[in-house]
């Protein structure tokens, strides 16, 4: 933090002006009457004519006098200082809104450090204190400003005239991003900290803002662009910006998934949808397989019971042989749909790796369960054999 030049004391503010007549620091209303480039003519309803050069109007060195007031707009200011000779009061909008925003990011920090110093004799520093205020459940005070520096450790942002320190690791970068893509770009943030006393230094924060806007409008069914983070045996932790959320082994793929790297590597961006929201918990449950890739909702609407398809065995248990009908679905052939004849064991007519013509006889969408059979296949084809096979009938009428 040291490396936070510009933060002055803001009580300081308007001593440095109180120097040429005791009406300097008092606050005063002026109807706007006259604007040059350079400067905006007031009247405060004094003889004096009051002026608010274009450095007092705002920070902004590229704005606009023009851009900024115009005839007949009342603002609110403090004076600066008298010159009775020429006859003009100089004045300022934007120490007066730079002390009013500072009295606004005092109220909104949760946390405020007060350090007092007192020097003894030995010119010893004595004193230290610091003040936590409670944090309240409400809705934070979002303050916007424009980054005009980078330093080390983080960026300054510059709020109605009051420089605020923003920390790397609340600047809510994309991966790969550097703070220096951040210089002259307009942010959102809330406070975290104000120390006042000695130089003063405000620290805000912009991920906090962000995830609490995140956790505000999350919801099951949003989709998400996310970067894996990291990878655990049971599933892939997602970073979706603000926040973190996992996909759990079984959400990865509509097959069965045995290791997260065979899906997914570190760095990967996805696309994901949130299943489920434990808010309380801050905990996040995200699915990477599409609904539109569901097996069991493909064979619904490709494959009625009838259909005759080709599948490869994936196993042969003692009662029959299972097949692959889609990736993520496997159905049964009972033993007593393996053949025409007679069976003793699966193995006796397939064997993994086999792949075979198979009708399917049955589907139970509610437990998941799908019947299929050879057997119907061979009688079908064994029918249409001996159609093709059988001779055609004698005409035995007279020929005419």
């Amino acid at each position: 933090m040291s490396e936070i030049q510009n933060n002055e004391n803001f009580g300081e503010l308007f001593e440095e002006y109180d120097k040429n007549s005791n009406t300097s620091g008092k606050v005063v209303k002026g109807t706007v009457v006259e604007i040059t480039p350079t400067e905006v003519r007031v009247d405060i309803g004094r003889k004096q004519t009051g002026i608010i050069e274009l450095k007092e109007l705002t920070d902004d060195p590229n704005a606009k006098t023009e851009d900024l007031v115009k005839i007949g707009d009342e603002l609110e200011l403090i004076i600066l200082k008298t010159n009775d000779q020429e006859g003009f009061i100089y004045l300022s909008k934007k120490i007066l809104e730079s002390k009013k925003t500072m009295e606004r990011m005092i109220a909104a920090s949760p946390k405020l450090t007060t350090k007092r110093r007192r020097r003894d004799d030995d010119d010893e520093e004595t004193e230290s204190e610091t003040v936590e205020q409670a944090v309240e459940d409400k809705e934070p005070v979002v303050f916007e400003g424009v980054v005009t520096q980078v330093i080390k450790g983080g960026v300054l942002v510059s709020c109605q005239s009051v420089s605020v320190f923003i920390p790397a690791s609340q600047c809510m970068l994309k991966p790969k991003q550097q703070l220096d893509s951040l210089l002259r770009q307009k942010v959102r943030f809330v406070i975290i900290e104000v120390i006042t006393g000695g130089r003063g230094r405000v620290i805000g924060s912009i991920k906090k803002l962000a995830e609490r806007e995140f956790w505000d409008e999350i919801e099951p069914g949003k989709t998400y662009t996310g970067v894996v983070k990291s990878m655990t045996s049971y599933g892939v932790f997602v970073n979706l910006g603000p926040v973190d959320g996992m996909i759990h082994r079984t959400e990865l793929s509509w097959e069965k998934v045995r290791d997260p790297k065979d899906i997914l590597s570190i760095g990967d961006v996805v696309e994901v949808r949130v299943k489920e929201v434990k808010k309380d918990k801050k905990n996040i449950s995200l699915a990477y397989r599409k609904p539109e890739d569901n097996p069991w909702e493909i064979l619904r609407n490709n494959y009625p019971v009838g259909s005759v398809i080709e599948a490869k065995v994936v196993g042969t248990p003692s009662f029959g042989a299972f097949v692959n009908i889609l990736p993520g679905l496997d159905g049964l052939i009972h033993i007593s749909q393996l053949s025409l004849d007679r069976v003793e064991k699966p193995t006796d007519v397939v064997k993994v790796g086999d792949t075979v013509t198979a009708a399917i006889t049955n589907i139970d969408f509610d437990n998941r369960h799908v019947s299929l059979s050879i057997k119907e296949v061979l009688k079908a084809q064994a029918e249409a054999a001996a159609a093709v096979d059988q001779p055609a009938e004698e005409d035995t009428s007279d020929a005419e």
